[in-house]
């Protein structure tokens, strides 16, 4: 697994299957496992408030819908995979608690099939790892 925001392309997982920095300090080895192999997944047609699952599809074809995320400091290291699986006009967006922001911004917007973006919670924002 790679690093998208960095210019050198950071590995996250290192040889040893350890977490190479700089998200070492966000979570552990153990956190990341964990939301690998325990994936609960939640499949919805309308808005939704994010709760324990780790991956939510989400149909938007009756129209726009918002994925809203619980306060950051509630759910430290917790990831989450929101997808849009749709291929109709409606959009996704990820929406973070009242000021909280995802990679400073307070929403993510989803509008394409297959669309998806996994984030993180260090305990006071979220963090984009990844999205298609």
């Amino acid at each position: 697994m790679w690093s998208n925001t960095s210019p050198l392309r950071t590995p996250l997982l290192n040889r040893d299957g350890g977490l190479s920095a700089p998200w070492q300090s966000w979570f552990s080895r153990q956190d990341l496992l964990h939301s690998i192999t325990m994936a609960k997944v939640a499949a919805k047609t309308a808005s939704y408030k994010a709760a324990s699952e780790s991956v939510i599809l989400v149909d938007a074809t009756a129209g726009n819908l918002t994925v809203s995320l619980p306060p950051a400091a509630s759910v430290p290291n917790r990831v989450y995979c929101v997808k849009k699986i749709d291929g109709e006009v409606g959009t996704v967006t990820v929406d973070a608690d009242a000021s909280e922001t995802i990679d400073g911004a307070t929403t993510k917007v989803l509008s394409a099939q297959y669309a998806a973006v996994t984030i993180v919670s260090d305990g006071t924002a979220w963090h984009i790892l990844g999205t298609v």
